[in-house]
């Protein structure tokens, strides 16, 4: 497989993507310019972390908006319950920066890495919730 595929000139079509999905690559832009980048390569985890940060600072926003709606009484029931929900995904992703990292500067792109099983537990964790709730979202729309 090739470590990096340049991406395909930008579509002039409206709602046409001219860069699709492509399986064991990351889409972004890296050492080689933007493109898609293979995850046995170094850049592509670069990308992943840059993704995984820019979520880190959404996350901090929407938990000072939590911490925030506390402060109003009417909405303290709603604004404790949306604080919880993110600081669970705070450190989900706090984790993820974690399996990332140690992926990254792995000696090797299948080399065996030593990832702490409380955060491996997490991160399952974390992830089988949320495609429970996705289904069930999806399940609800469906029925409309």
């Amino acid at each position: 497989a090739d470590a990096f595929l340049p991406a395909n000139p930008k579509s002039t079509t409206r709602g046409v993507n001219a860069n699709e999905f492509k399986q064991d690559y990351v889409f972004g832009n890296g050492v080689k310019g933007v493109g898609y980048y293979h995850l046995h390569t170094r850049e592509s985890y670069d990308i992943i972390l840059a993704r995984i940060q820019a979520k880190q600072k959404k996350l901090n926003s929407d938990a000072s908006c939590a911490i925030c709606c506390i402060f109003l009484i009417v909405c303290a029931p709603c604004g404790l319950a949306m604080l919880q929900n993110k600081k669970e995904e705070m450190a989900y992703y706090a984790d993820l920066t974690k399996l990332i990292n140690l992926r990254k500067n792995a000696a090797g792109p299948s080399i065996e890495i030593p990832v702490p099983a409380e955060v491996v537990g997490r991160v399952k964790h974390y992830d089988s919730r949320n495609n429970r709730m996705r289904r069930n979202h999806n399940k609800n729309h469906d029925n409309s």
